[in-house]
């Protein structure tokens, strides 16, 4: 639900879910998005009504804001 929206948001670049190796249940999503400001702006307009909408089981281990220092495609 989340990658959906922010699929059409502007700014968004893409989106990753990925499993923990060695842990039963835990996954996780990165966000990719142009700028920090295009994340802030769909965070500031979508965050609180997706949780809300969210039917799924969610435990937050933490938030991270990372920064890409090399690429292959």
């Amino acid at each position: 639900m989340w990658a959906g929206y922010a699929g059409k948001a502007k700014g968004f670049l893409g989106y990753f879910t990925m499993q923990r190796a060695d842990f039963k249940n835990q996954y996780f999503s990165v966000y990719e998005w142009e700028t920090r400001q295009g994340h802030q702006r769909f965070m500031k307009r979508y965050h609180d009504w997706l949780v809300s909408k969210s039917r799924a089981k969610v435990k937050v281990l933490g938030y991270y804001n990372l920064k890409s220092i090399d690429e292959i495609r």
